[in-house]
């Protein structure tokens, strides 16, 4: 059962210079004293700037989502994309879950709002599968995002 709980992370994918993003790779401090896995990709323009948190579906890894990322970027956001819990480089935990998915967001949220350059006003938060149901629940918690995006929640 925990095999089922905890999923095998993977690390495959493609890089966000292979997309023309100059990421930088960050740790996000979490819950429960863990650090989660990031690619911070920067505005390339200056001043407070929208931001966009997205966050993979379970098994996944955030290259599922770095062609979303290019578009964003391209559009003017910050790009963050996360690793939750149990998956890829990000540290392990007893199991993942739908609010553990949610809790790993929230954090990642909470670093982005806090970063120079970011508008906190402006935060979006976008993700797929059960990402994608972990960014319903944390919007339903939270009064700071300024848009959700939900593709294919289960």
């Amino acid at each position: 059962m925990k095999s089922v709980l905890a999923p095998a992370a993977t690390v495959e994918g493609s890089q966000p210079h292979a997309h023309g993003l100059l990421a930088q790779t960050v740790r996000i401090p979490a819950a429960r004293g863990l650090s989660l896995f990031a690619w911070f990709v920067p505005a390339r323009a200056s001043g407070p700037r929208p931001a966009v948190v997205l966050l993979h579906g379970w098994c996944g890894n955030p290259s599922n989502l770095l062609l979303a990322a290019q578009a964003l970027h391209r559009s003017g956001f910050a790009v963050l994309l996360m690793e939750s819990r149990n998956h890829g480089p990000s540290d392990r935990d007893d199991h993942s879950s739908l609010p553990r998915f949610a809790e790993d967001l929230d954090s990642a949220i909470d670093w982005l709002k806090a970063l120079p350059g970011v508008d906190s006003t402006r935060i979006v938060a976008l993700g797929h599968s059960v990402g994608a149901a972990a960014v319903l629940l944390s919007a339903s918690r939270r009064d700071d995002l300024a848009a959700v995006v939900s593709i294919a929640a289960f």
